[in-house]
């Protein structure tokens, strides 16, 4: 009698960017439909249905120490994956980077399926030429995955005929065991009486359109406060010095870190809204995290948001237009019962459409059609 379909998940990046819950919640969808689940990733976990391989290392100083740890991260994958017959291996993609091409040959040549789950069809800052795109999709690659119809038909335009599955990006409500309460959360940050809070969360980068978001505070007084957490990447060294520059008019409070989860959960607390004025994406982890805990959204006028949208979850701006943002956060805030009204209705949403059982049963139904 054959044995349950294996599924290996790789994934180098993990808690640094929050992925260690998303390759939770997915390795749960995907246990049941009745498959095994292993990950390999920078952390462990308390699920003892799932088994979990700290192969991976969180942050190190030299790129090159970065790199070869993250080879030997792989090396141990393969070899556990070889030693225990595994299936399916999925990786995450995000640059179809030289790694990628090599890392993914490696395993396919090696015998394994190989699944993508491709969050960034265009890689932004990193252009990689099409040709190695279509030789990691066409040549090294059984199954591809993504979460937004836009990307689907990005893919289909480079390679027609290509097959591509769409599937939801599964909601974080699971995560939110006990929410901090608003005036504990800005106490804990030193935020003043009275102020109305947006932030911006997430790694700082030139498609996240930060700069808009300071622009728009020029069209709001003094009762408005930013709040902004997240990493500064992509030599954002003028967007650092224009928030602390905020941070000294007392108009901002600012960690320009990496956050651990439960200092996420302190942040997204204090928060009257999250802003995501985002010039480029395909989908966002911090929206699923923001609806998730029922805090009202404001984005960009961008095609990865146009279902929620035309479901009245968000409030939406024109791209790149901060007086328009501007207008967008005074109503959020003139308006806070409709806001939570958004906010209730998009977590209703979340529960029925993007739900983690819904994932893995899509994905399992295309590995074994």
């Amino acid at each position: 009698m054959k044995e349950r379909l294996h599924i290996a998940i790789i994934d180098p990046v993990g808690k640094k960017a929050g992925m260690d819950q998303y390759n939770l919640f997915m390795g749960r969808g995907l246990l049941n439909t009745g498959v095994r689940v292993t990950v390999f990733s920078t952390a462990t976990s308390a699920d003892n249905d799932i088994l979990v391989k700290r192969y991976f290392l969180m942050f190190l100083r030299s790129r090159y120490l970065q790199g070869l740890f993250a080879l030997v991260g792989y090396l141990r994958s393969w070899l556990w994956c070889k030693r225990n017959s595994i299936d399916v291996v999925l990786f995450h993609i995000y640059h179809f980077s030289r790694t990628d091409y090599y890392i993914l040959r490696w395993f396919r040549k090696s015998g394994f399926r190989v699944a993508l789950m491709i969050h960034d069809v265009d890689p932004f800052r990193y252009a990689a030429p099409d040709a190695r795109k279509r030789k990691i999709l066409t040549e090294f690659t059984n199954y591809c995955f993504v979460h937004h119809a836009t990307s689907r038909n990005e893919l289909i335009q480079l390679i027609p005929g290509l097959r591509v599955t769409v599937v939801p990006h599964g909601h974080f409500i699971d995560s939110v065991k006990h929410r901090l309460e608003k005036a504990a959360a800005r106490h804990l940050l030193g935020i003043p009486d009275g102020k109305i809070c947006p932030l911006f969360f997430g790694m700082i980068k030139p498609e996240k359109g930060l700069d808009v978001l300071l622009d728009a505070f020029s069209f709001l007084d003094k009762r408005f406060f930013l709040l902004v957490a997240g990493r500064e990447r992509g030599g954002q060294a003028k967007i650092a010095a224009r928030v602390s520059s905020f941070v000294q008019q007392q108009r901002c409070r600012a960690e320009l870190r990496y956050l651990s989860p439960e200092e996420m959960e302190v942040w997204m607390a204090a928060a009257d809204v999250i802003v995501l004025p985002y010039r480029r994406i395909y989908q966002s982890g911090v929206a699923m995290q923001a609806m998730s805990r029922k805090i009202p959204l404001i984005v960009s006028d961008l095609p990865a948001f146009d279902d929620w949208k035309k479901n009245g979850l968000v409030r939406i701006f024109r791209d790149g237009d901060a007086k328009h943002l501007a207008q967008r956060i005074a109503e959020a805030a003139e308006h806070n019962d409709v806001s939570q009204d958004m906010a209730q209705k998009a977590f209703d949403y979340l529960r029925e459409q993007h739900d983690w059982n819904i994932v893995g049963a899509e994905i399992i139904a295309t590995i074994q059609s």
